[in-house]
């Protein structure tokens, strides 16, 4: 992330994605593109790599995979 450089993210369109992620979750639109869509969410709104919340993301993908295995 460091070589990334987010002060060049396109912050309003970056807050989109992420409202549109939150949606689908709270609404329980559980398909293919959630959950990656969610870590992509999560690795944003950090600025740096060791600022990511990965214990964040470890709790949601198994929250995905156990919903995703009774909708399929």
């Amino acid at each position: 992330m460091a070589e990334q450089g987010g002060s060049r993210w396109d912050t309003p369109l970056i807050d989109e994605g992420t409202a549109r992620v939150a949606g689908s979750v709270s609404a329980s639109l559980l398909g293919p593109y959630q959950l990656p869509a969610a870590i992509a969410a999560l690795h944003v709104q950090a600025l740096r790599g060791e600022d990511t919340g990965w214990q964040q993301i470890l709790t949601s993908g198994s929250e995905f995979s156990g919903a995703w295995g009774r909708t399929r």
